[in-house]
């Protein structure tokens, strides 16, 4: 089961349309293990040690997608309150997903998107996880220019 241990505190707007105010820590029972710290060139974004996932304050990310700025305002798919720590948490692990250390499936952080919109009683969460971990998930990675991540850790050198 996941489970949000911390607070989550975040602004809207700006460059990435939403921004974590303070750390987002987060059970993701996803079955691993070792330290890892998750970068981004010199920038650490994240680190797992073991299940525990901890999104640094300062994290940017789109909230569901696909979102677009336009115009000077974002136009895409809604982010209500109540799924803005899935869609973190969601788009951070998709970020370092395919690292040697970090030993997850696609899948898997899609089942850990939908279980975070269900706990916290988003009404859309099927519709959303259909979309993310179908077509519109396929066709929205092949379209935006991923950067290059990296991963240290202590059980991959």
């Amino acid at each position: 089961m996941t489970r949000v241990l911390s607070e989550l505190r975040y602004q809207y707007g700006g460059k990435y349309r939403f921004e974590l105010l303070a750390d987002l820590v987060v059970d993701i029972d996803l079955g691993l293990s070792g330290r890892h710290a998750l970068c981004d060139g010199d920038k650490q974004w994240a680190s797992l040690d073991g299940d525990r996932l901890t999104i640094l304050k300062g994290y940017a990310f789109d909230g569901c997608s696909p979102a677009m700025r336009l115009f000077g305002k974002w136009h895409g798919t809604p982010t209500p309150r109540n799924a803005v720590a899935a869609a973190a948490v969601h788009d951070c692990l998709r970020g370092y997903l395919g690292l040697d250390c970090t030993d997850y499936t696609r899948a898997a952080t899609d089942d850990v998107f939908y279980n975070m919109l269900r706990d916290a009683g988003f009404p859309l969460g099927g519709v959303y996880h259909g979309a993310v971990a179908g077509f519109l998930g396929n066709l929205y990675i092949k379209l935006t220019a991923a950067r290059p991540k990296t991963a240290n850790c202590d059980t991959h050198p």
